[in-house]
């Protein structure tokens, strides 16, 4: 009587006939069909610590695959994203960076869509990085009335017999304007920006006026 014919492997275990004798996937492996000669390795951004498994687990939102072994538990085989970086998707094996010109929205959380997890800069400030945590002043001088910038903007200095509207300041968010000095004042300076115009000297006796 000829022997009957071993069982095929079922998921979870291989064979170099696809029958039985089996041994089981080991960790960091798997194989989800039966009949097989061999266990597949993890895909990329997954993991698997147990031996027999059917499939592998990918890293969740919020975290990479880091580049140990794919038998290493979750603890081991992921990472959380960095403070500056977010991630939204599953499997990953990097997280993401903020564009330039934003920062990231560190009160939502790293499994966060773009539009949530980066802000913008606010007006009076830039980055011209990508990955920042926050953005900068714009220095003394310079300002920025847009938002999501990565650059300040000089601000536009008063001519003779004008007066700025403000001293420049750190994080200015508006250009400084020019007000032409009233009667009887004046500035000669060609750039300055300098909030009050002088009074005209008064003529003495016996002058009169140029």
């Amino acid at each position: 009587t000829p022997s009957p014919t071993p069982a095929l492997c079922g998921p979870g275990t291989a064979s170099a006939t696809t029958r039985e004798p089996c041994q089981a996937c080991a960790a960091g492996r798997f194989q989800h069909q039966g009949g097989q000669a061999n266990c597949d390795a993890c895909p990329t951004g997954q993991y698997q610590p147990n031996t027999g498994q059917t499939s592998c687990t990918a890293c969740a939102a919020g975290k990479r695959r880091t580049a140990t072994p794919a038998a290493n538990f979750e603890a081991v085989a992921c990472a959380a994203c960095a403070a500056a970086r977010y991630q939204p998707g599953t499997g990953a094996t990097s997280c993401l960076d903020c564009a330039a010109g934003k920062h990231r929205n560190t009160t939502a959380p790293a499994t966060s869509d773009e539009s949530l997890a980066c802000a913008a800069c606010e007006t009076g400030r830039f980055q011209a990085s990508q990955g920042a945590l926050s953005c900068t002043p714009c220095p003394i001088n310079q300002y920025q009335d847009q938002t999501g910038q990565q650059a300040c903007l000089s601000h536009p200095c008063c001519g003779a017999g004008t007066r700025a509207s403000a001293a420049p300041a750190v994080g200015d968010a508006a250009a400084v304007t020019c007000h032409a000095c009233g009667n009887n004042a004046y500035r000669a300076s060609s750039c300055h920006f300098e909030i009050a115009c002088l009074a005209q000297p008064l003529c003495g006796a016996g002058q009169k006026m140029s």
